[in-house]
C-alpha cells in the first residue's frame, strides 16, 4: 500500500509534464514557404499557401522566408495602414518562438526585408496593430 502511495504522485506528475502545449497566436512560416493572409483583430487570419502562380488578393499581406546568403523574411504589405508586429524565430514544433526585433510595416505596397546570417527554420508573426502613417519604429 505504500509503495502505491508514493507512485500516484509521481504518475500524476508525469503527466502534467506530457500535456500538449497550448498554440501560440499568429501565422508561422517556414523556409521556403510564401503565404497571404489579412490582418483581423491583431492577428493574422485567412492564410493561405501560395502555390506556383498565386496572386495576393485585395487587403492580403504577403509573407516569405527564403535562403538567400542567409535568412531573409519578406513582408509586402498592399494595404493603406501601416502596420507594428511582433516576430519570433521558431526553432522546432510547440517552440513559442523568440522574440526578434521588427520595423513598423509601411503601407501601400511597400516590402519589409528582415535579414539574418544563418538559416532561421521558422518565424512566427504576431500581435499586429495599426501603425501612424509616416512614422516608422524599430523594435
Amino acid at each position: 500500500m505504500r509503495f502505491r502511495l508514493m507512485l500516484m504522485p509521481l504518475s500524476g506528475l508525469f503527466l502534467a509534464a506530457a500535456a500538449p502545449q497550448e498554440a501560440q497566436p499568429g501565422l508561422i512560416v517556414r523556409m521556403g514557404e510564401t503565404w497571404f493572409f489579412h490582418v483581423e483583430n491583431g492577428q493574422p487570419t485567412g492564410a493561405r499557401l501560395a502555390g506556383k502562380d498565386d496572386k495576393a488578393r485585395p487587403g492580403e499581406l504577403i509573407v516569405s522566408l527564403d535562403l538567400d546568403r542567409g535568412s531573409v523574411l519578406e513582408i509586402t504589405n498592399s494595404n493603406a495602414a501601416w502596420y507594428d508586429y511582433r516576430a519570433f524565430i521558431v526553432t522546432k514544433q510547440g517552440h513559442k518562438g523568440n522574440r526578434i526585433g521588427t520595423c513598423t510595416l509601411m503601407g501601400g505596397g511597400r516590402a519589409a526585408h528582415e535579414r539574418w546570417p544563418e538559416p532561421i527554420p521558422a518565424i512566427r508573426l504576431a500581435d499586429f496593430r495599426q501603425a501612424p502613417v509616416g512614422q516608422v519604429q524599430c523594435r
